[in-house]
């Protein structure tokens, strides 16, 4: 029993770090940067010297929400192992046991529904 209840705790560190660094309104503005680049890119009103500046100037901006989503990311995954790290340190269980259970093909389906339930219902609460 102690090996589940650390992998739901490992998988709620993960997600409420994922949430707190804006992992997601990250990649949003990167996809943002992307479509103003490619618009521009289009725009034949433009010419070619202010198409290259905008595109140089959205590729750094790129680079930049790259490194910004891969840091933010590190830490929600660094955020999921504390609870491991801890319950092996404590004993309870060791790292190995609770990611041979955190693998498991049934866990991961369960993990992956309860947080798109739990995204949908949360969604529509801010909706309100």
């Amino acid at each position: 029993m102690t090996v589940p209840l650390i992998a739901a705790l490992s998988v709620a560190a993960f997600l409420a770090a994922f949430w707190l660094v804006k992992v997601l309104p990250a990649a949003v503005g990167a996809i943002a940067v992307f479509r103003h680049a490619m618009s521009a890119l289009r725009d034949a009103s433009l010419s070619d010297d202010d198409r290259e500046r905008i595109m140089q100037k959205g590729s750094v901006q790129l680079l930049r929400a790259f490194a910004a989503i891969v840091i933010r990311s590190a830490v929600a995954l660094a955020a999921a192992l504390l609870p491991v790290v801890v319950a092996d340190w404590l004993g309870l269980a060791t790292s190995a046991e609770v990611f041979r259970f955190l693998t498991r093909l049934d866990v991961i389906a369960v993990a992956a529904i309860a947080t798109t339930i739990g995204y949908c219902a949360l969604a529509r609460l801010w909706q309100k």
